[in-house]
């Protein structure tokens, strides 16, 4: 489809609320309009298709030269949240938690900066793509990604090319965390699957005086009544009285589980006292079960299988740990909403600078349609009270008309109606 590379929605977007500003070079705000145009109209939106689409703007050369330059001069995405934030026009506050996760975006190249093997939570094995570590934000009114971290293996060309340096997945998660807190939001809550929970990064957090639940997935060893003993040891010696029912509900189905719970509050060197929560899978539905992986499992000699979580908050009682915890899957239906709407999974760039501003557009376009979700112009054109995906579908519709509106004002000064005419036999056809 063919589509302006500039609207009234996407421009007050950008400048109205101080995304961008009139210091920054001609082609900045041009360049990352179209760009985020692109990515939500187009599938499979790479530069070329974007240009190609574009019904005016540059040669193809200077596009592709503009790109350079942005990518070069590092868009910096969490600035951009932090312009809507301060605002008021994407609030995060204390209802909502920040999620941290990874995520695997499929590359077919190969040795190419920041490409590698690693594996994928979707298709269950290592693939070849772009491993990342993503922070994103969740309230019961909006969600969104806030940070992103490209991780680069030791190997990678672009750190054998001294372009970069090499850091550990837990090392950029920490700096993640640590530009989010030094913001000052009231948003206090992090949530960590068991790989990125290390104790390193929950020291970072404790520091600061902020919550956290996270899910340990090793046989670790804690101190319980001034005896040091592993985890499975610990869930052997709980009596199965000490089990209560815990309800917990979905955050994207709704539907309510019923778990076997017992809590322990135990000490760890360097974290202090921490809570944590025992499920006897015993009790867990037969399609979760079925979906644990045994890399899931912690199980005890006799053959026991169980699930732990862990936060520093003592007043909290299962439920209510195990609810909160339940808001990380928001993270994955995100992950699937940019790979279905916005091209997440569509990278073609083989340099790392590139590649990271693909990423910023991505979450940029996210956010955008976030934020576009609240404003009456977009709600003549589609229901934006459903998915993410009909709010997408209403911009388009937004799109067409502003490209209607494009030809009439083009036709409002023509002589020559066949010229109007030939012109869009051209747009639509080419």
């Amino acid at each position: 489809m063919k589509f302006c590379a500039t609207t009234g929605l996407t421009r007050a977007f950008l400048t109205h609320f101080r995304i961008f500003n009139e210091s920054q070079a001609w082609y900045y705000l041009q360049t990352v309009e179209a760009l985020l145009i692109g990515r939500l109209l187009l599938r499979a939106p790479s530069a070329r298709k974007i240009h190609r689409e574009m019904a005016q703007g540059s040669s193809i050369v200077t596009w592709y030269r503009c790109i350079k330059l942005i990518a070069e001069t590092s868009f910096d995405y969490v600035e951009c949240v932090f312009q809507l934030h301060e605002n008021g026009l994407v609030r995060m506050d204390q209802t909502g938690v920040f999620i941290i996760d990874g995520h695997v975006i499929p590359h077919l190249g190969k040795h190419m900066e920041g490409v590698s093997k690693a594996y994928s939570s979707i298709e269950k094995h290592p693939i070849l793509g772009l491993e990342t570590e993503m922070v994103h934000y969740w309230s019961p009114t909006m969600q969104f990604p806030v940070d992103y971290r490209i991780f680069l293996a030791e190997s990678d060309l672009c750190i054998t090319r001294k372009k970069a340096t090499f850091k550990t997945k837990n090392e950029l998660v920490r700096e993640m965390i640590e530009a989010l807190i030094k913001r000052n939001v009231e948003t206090d809550l992090y949530l960590l699957d068991a790989g990125l929970g290390v104790k390193d990064t929950l020291k970072v957090i404790i520091r600061y005086v902020k919550k956290y639940v996270t899910r340990p997935k090793k046989n670790f060893g804690v101190t319980f009544n001034h005896k040091y003993q592993f985890l499975t040891d610990l869930f052997e010696d709980i009596p199965i009285a000490e089990f209560q029912p815990a309800t917990v509900k979905n955050p994207i189905t709704k539907q309510q589980h019923v778990y076997s719970t017992a809590i322990r509050d135990v000490y760890m060197s360097g974290l202090g006292t921490q809570r944590l929560v025992f499920i006897d899978e015993s009790s867990l539905p037969a399609e979760e079960e079925a979906d644990t992986k045994p890399t899931e499992e912690l199980k005890t000699l006799t053959h026991r299988k169980f699930r732990v979580f862990m936060t520093n908050q003592l007043q909290w009682d299962a439920q209510e740990i195990l609810s909160r915890y339940s808001l990380r899957w928001t993270i994955e239906t995100s992950f699937r909403d940019e790979n279905q709407n916005i091209g997440f999974h569509e990278c073609k760039f083989c340099l790392y600078a590139h590649q990271k501003l693909f990423l910023g557009i991505t979450c940029l376009s996210y956010l955008f349609l976030a934020w576009a979700r609240a404003n009456p112009i977009l709600r003549r054109f589609g229901d934006l009270d459903s998915t993410f995906g009909e709010v997408n579908f209403a911009f388009q519709h937004y799109c067409q008309d502003e490209f209607y509106q494009y030809l009439d004002k083009i036709g409002a000064k023509t002589t020559c109606p066949d010229e109007l005419n030939c012109l869009k036999t051209i747009l639509y056809n080419c």
